[in-house]
């Protein structure tokens, strides 16, 4: 290979064009598609929901229709193999659902009883550091908090068990307020 800066600049060109020659060579998956992947799931997770338009963003709309437009130009410039696209979305979803599995069991306080050394000692320490951030009225607290169905039933297990609690002791004490009743006839 020439270490030659004219074909070096030459060839990055010809790669640039869609019948240059010099693409899909074997780059296992594309890089290009989980960036684009990650900024559409990023943009569409935390940009701010609208009930209006029959519950569609034109935002989140605009995002997505770009990010499937890239994702064709680098199959239609022959950048990838249809194949390195397809992988890279699978990378991208598989490692934006994993991270955010585990900021949500990091904000619930738990941790999987049988983790790997590996993400015992550094996964759940970055995610937990991640996810820490400072608020003067609670101190720390998640910067992003997802809610789960599971952290929901698990607030409303506590509140329920609260009910019940409140219920026996009002209980307790209307019998207390009838003995005192009976007591003074």
């Amino acid at each position: 290979m020439s270490r030659d800066p004219v074909f070096f600049v030459e060839t990055t060109f010809r790669m640039m064009m869609p019948f240059g020659g010099y693409t899909c060579g074997d780059m296992v998956f594309s890089g290009h598609t989980m960036l684009m992947i990650l900024f559409a799931l990023t943009f569409h997770t935390y940009y701010r929901r609208t009930e209006r338009y029959w519950a569609l963003n034109g935002m989140k709309v605009a995002i997505w229709l770009w990010c499937f437009v890239g994702l064709g130009s680098i199959i239609a410039t022959r950048l990838h193999y249809t194949i390195d696209v397809l992988l890279g979305i699978y990378l991208a979803v598989t490692v934006w659902t994993c991270y955010h599995r585990i900021a949500n069991d990091v904000l619930l306080g738990r941790q999987f009883s049988c983790v790997w050394l590996f993400d015992a000692t550094l996964i759940y320490p970055a995610i937990r550091f991640l996810e820490s951030g400072y608020d003067s009225n609670q101190g720390l607290k998640g910067l992003t908090e997802m809610y789960s169905l599971e952290k929901e039933s698990l607030q409303l297990a506590d509140v329920k068990s609260k009910i019940a609690k409140l219920k026996e002791e009002r209980q307790n004490l209307l019998q207390e307020n009838l003995a005192l009743k009976r007591r003074r006839s």
